[in-house]
């Protein structure tokens, strides 16, 4: 007989768009009544309308190992220091503007975390940075929910349901209150974010003020607002 292969565990099996819409609408108190998250009924239009407000709000509030993506940029000019600046030169104050990745929601930093600024140059919007080749840790827009932490499947429902919440049954309290489970969510990811940081800073002993000793400090580490 053959053995039914059972569901990995780094691939939920129940993370899926229709249990999310479910899901969603059962936190507002709606029956679940979603079958096809792509058929065109009421109560999936609102989903879909709302879905990647909720999804892109969440994702970019915090950095999430699932969908975090790192890629070295491909140039796209370099500033001719010789010469005045010029409207298609990159940023002033950088050397070289770079573009983004295609599937790029929001970068988070340079491999060697140096600082960095989006523009536009024409139509294409561009990195700028003074690294010759600069290594990319950016969040991806992963709409399959099957890839995402369970942390981030739960606060994409909070806060999907907290955007149909109005719509459906016009609850203040009860958009705030999910609003505010989500936000709770995203304050953990940015913490455990933080105490995964293996930068360490010294501090120079109170005997040694004075005497022209001292500690380097730390590079500055930039992060992407």
């Amino acid at each position: 007989a053959t053995v039914p292969l059972l569901p990995s565990r780094k691939e939920p099996a129940m993370q899926t768009l229709q249990n999310l819409y479910n899901q969603a609408l059962t936190t507002i108190g709606d029956a679940p009544g979603v079958s096809d998250p792509s058929a065109n009924t009421k109560a999936t239009n609102i989903l879909n309308l709302w879905f990647p407000v909720a999804r892109h709000a969440v994702f970019t509030a915090a950095h999430w190992s699932s969908l975090n993506v790192i890629k070295r940029l491909a140039r796209v000019s370099e500033r001719d220091t010789s010469v005045e600046w010029a409207n298609t030169d990159p940023a002033p104050g950088f050397r070289y503007a770079f573009a983004l990745p295609s599937d790029m929601l929001q970068p988070q930093y340079l491999e060697d975390f140096t600082r960095f600024q989006l523009g536009r140059v024409g139509t294409e919007r561009l990195l700028f940075s003074n690294q010759e080749f600069p290594v990319l840790n950016y969040t991806i827009d992963e709409a399959t929910p099957i890839y995402w932490e369970p942390e981030l499947y739960r606060c994409v429902i909070w806060t999907l349901a907290a955007c149909i919440n109005m719509a459906k049954n016009g609850k203040m309290a009860l958009t705030q209150k999910l609003e505010t489970q989500a936000a709770d969510i995203i304050s953990q990811a940015g913490l455990q974010a933080a105490n995964s940081d293996d930068t360490y800073y010294d501090a120079v002993p109170s005997f040694y003020v004075g005497t022209g000793f001292s500690i380097p400090s730390d590079q500055t580490k930039y992060y992407y607002p």
